[in-house]
């Protein structure tokens, strides 16, 4: 499996690389994954398009570098409504988290849409995805208490209120007339019992 990292060089070289990556995650974000091409992005980052070719191997690779940064955001926004556990109870941290996750999917919908198509349809982006969620049962179970220490429970809780994020980014809930506050609490709702106090 090739490295997701690319072919990165350091100083200037890093620079450019992040402009990239910045500039994809723009791109997949608005046109999705099969509405843009690699020299879309090198423009967009403001590089002529052979530059992106010193960085990455491909288009699928600076996907997935976008993919990790976008896990990385995800968790660096929850990561302190999770940790408070002096000023917040269970409760007010699950309505936290759940606003959260939902800005977080809805910020992003264009690329969440290309990721679960590619997921269907890619080795690499499963695998990816599959490294990427039993990372978040590890940082979550720091804060989460579960019947059991299987990671079962808590990937089924992880895949639920993901499918409920991306249905909320997707527009499904104001098809059917369901404001966001319903939504975040029932988020919330399913996230809340299993909070450490």
């Amino acid at each position: 499996m090739a490295s997701i990292k690319g072919k990165s060089k350091e100083g200037r070289g890093s620079k450019t690389r992040d402009a990239l990556i910045d500039a994809a995650r723009s791109e997949f974000n608005s046109r999705g994954y099969f509405g843009t091409d690699t020299n879309a992005i090198a423009r967009e980052a403001g590089f002529a398009p052979q530059t992106f070719y010193r960085h990455f191997d491909d288009k699928l690779a600076i996907f997935l570098a976008v993919y990790e940064g976008w896990v990385e955001q995800e968790w660096q926004a929850l990561a302190p409504i999770m940790e408070n556990r002096d000023g917040m109870t269970p409760a007010h941290r699950a309505s936290q988290a759940a606003e959260v996750l939902l800005n977080h999917h809805r910020r992003w919908h264009g690329f969440r849409r290309s990721l679960r198509w590619l997921t269907t349809d890619d080795v690499r982006v499963r695998e990816l995805r599959k490294k990427c969620r039993q990372d978040q049962v590890q940082q979550l179970g720091e804060y989460l208490r579960f019947p059991d220490a299987s990671a079962g429970p808590p990937l089924a809780l992880i895949l639920s209120i993901e499918a409920l994020c991306d249905a909320y980014a997707d527009e499904v809930t104001k098809d059917h007339g369901i404001k966001k506050g319903e939504w975040a609490e029932l988020i919330a709702n399913r996230l809340e019992p299993f909070i450490k106090a």
